[in-house]
């Protein structure tokens, strides 16, 4: 594992690649379809531009808690999530622009957009989980595990990668 021809290291040598080529890009953005889909969260986010699209679905698909609870949104949201997303890619397709899924750096909110995003690749682009997940190994800081919606202690923690 690790050599020059390992199929994983070679996509994200060219998704790093592709990152690196763009001036505006958001730091610590992650690459999800190179050239057309990346993820961020921010503290703030820029302005659309020639080449950008930036788009936040945190107070739209928000996770309504029961306890301490933040996630992971519902089979609905998720689903209006991936028809979003299809149409908006589309859109950004034949105007010749990336796009930005971001969100904030709020722990809940930023698992919560991680989920939809790897939930969508799933859905829409019929990728295993495992490929979903791939972009987001690694990252820093780590996402915090969804927790179950008990008024008690939660006993077990539940990865993103798991609710795939």
């Amino acid at each position: 594992a690790g050599s020059p021809s390992d199929p994983a290291k070679a996509a994200e040598a060219a998704a790093e690649a592709d990152i690196a080529s763009i001036s505006d890009e958001p730091a610590g953005a992650v690459c999800i379809i190179p050239g057309r889909l990346y993820w961020a969260s921010l503290d703030s986010w820029p302005e659309d531009t020639a080449k950008a699209r930036y788009w936040c679905v945190d107070e739209e698909l928000a996770y309504a808690p029961f306890f301490r609870d933040f996630g992971p949104v519902n089979l609905g949201d998720t689903c209006r999530y991936c028809r979003m997303l299809d149409k908006i890619l589309e859109e950004a397709e034949q105007d010749g622009l990336r796009v930005y899924h971001v969100c904030s750096t709020d722990s809940a909110k930023r698992a919560n957009a991680a989920y939809m995003i790897c939930a969508w690749m799933v859905i829409s682009q019929r990728q295993s989980p495992e490929k979903a997940w791939q972009p987001f190994k690694g990252i820093h800081p780590p996402f915090t595990p969804f927790r179950d919606a008990t008024y008690t202690e939660c006993t077990y923690a539940m990865p993103i990668r798991d609710c795939l």
